[in-house]
Order: structure tokens, then sequence, then C-alpha cells
């Protein structure tokens, strides 16, 4: 169940040219590839499963409705309305990170810009990875707090007993470090 469109690639998330078809095709896919394996990590595998199964009913409950806003906030009304989401800032590190070169029929391409000079993207994927993280934590101590409404919610526990166990592991556990992403 993807939520995520364009409307939450603004202010410091800000995608450029979103409006261009062959820019919102390619958004389309990092929403798809990137999205739901990130609320798994967020959430775990058991929460998330009840989650989209409970916003799928007819009437969700209000403790759905709940963990949907935590993770999706939208405030004010259309056409004005101010879309936010932990989840864009996941998905606009992984976008930006590959933007960093173009793909062409000779190899990886730095473009050469035209009345600009190329900069960074480090210190912008680094604050929209840091404003994931420190929301993260929130959302994590939001479900601790919560932990009767959401019984299938369970913290990050170190599971040594296979490779895949601990991969998972870590994973949910660097979604909630403040980092400084490498490309």
């Amino acid at each position: 169940m993807e939520k995520l469109d364009v409307n939450y690639f603004y202010g410091p998330l800000t995608i450029p040219q979103v409006t261009d078809q062959a820019v919102a095709r390619n958004l389309a896919y990092y929403f798809a590839t990137y999205e739901i394996p990130f609320l798994k990590l967020l959430l775990g595998e058991a929460l998330y499963t009840a989650y989209n199964a409970g916003l799928a009913d007819v009437s969700p409950a209000a403790k759905w409705i709940a963990l949907q806003s935590e993770l999706y906030n939208v405030a004010g009304v259309a056409p004005n309305q101010i879309k936010i989401s932990v989840v864009a800032n996941y998905v606009y590190w992984f976008y930006m990170r590959d933007m960093v070169t173009q793909s062409t029929g000779s190899g990886e391409k730095i473009a050469a810009a035209e009345n600009a000079t190329n900069a960074s993207s480090v210190q912008k994927v680094k604050l929209a990875w840091n404003m994931m993280a420190k929301r993260n934590r929130e959302i994590h101590a939001w479900l601790k707090a919560r932990v009767t409404d959401y019984p299938e919610w369970v913290e990050p526990v170190a599971d040594y007993s296979t490779p895949e166990a601990y991969q998972l592991y870590s994973d949910r556990k660097n979604i909630l470090k403040t980092i400084i992403p490498f490309f």
C-alpha cells in the first residue's frame, strides 16, 4: 500500500521538475521500491501487516488512522495542504543518492551545468536522513507508549541466530541512527 506522492517533496526535500512526466515516473519507481520496505523496517513485519489490513477495512479502527497520521502527516485543506512524511525522507535519500550521476549509453556521467556550478548534495541528504532518524525514534517512543493498542509492535532486538536475522535487526536499528550518509 503506497501512500507517497509528489506532494511530499518540497522544502528541504524539494525535487526539481517533479511535475515533469519523466521525473514523476522515476519517482514512482522509488516509491514502489523503498516505501513498503521502509515501513516494514520501522514498524516490524507483524505490525506492518496488521496496519495494512486495518486500513483496508471499510471502516478502519481509530488506532490505524492514528498510526497513519504518525507516518503521513497532512495538514491544511486542499489545495494548500502540507504533506510531511518520515517515509518521504527515506525515499528522498535514495533518490538523491542515485541522482548524483546520470546513466548514459557510454556509462555513468556527471552532468555539466550551464550557467551554474555543480555542488554536492551531501548536506541535503544528511539533513533528510537525520530528520528521518529523529522522527523514527519519536514514532518508536509513540508506539512503545501505546503497546496495548499495537501488540504486534516489538522493539528491534538483537538476533544472531542467522545472518539474515541479524541483518534485519541491524537494518531496523540503522534507520534510528543520526548519521552522515556517504555515497
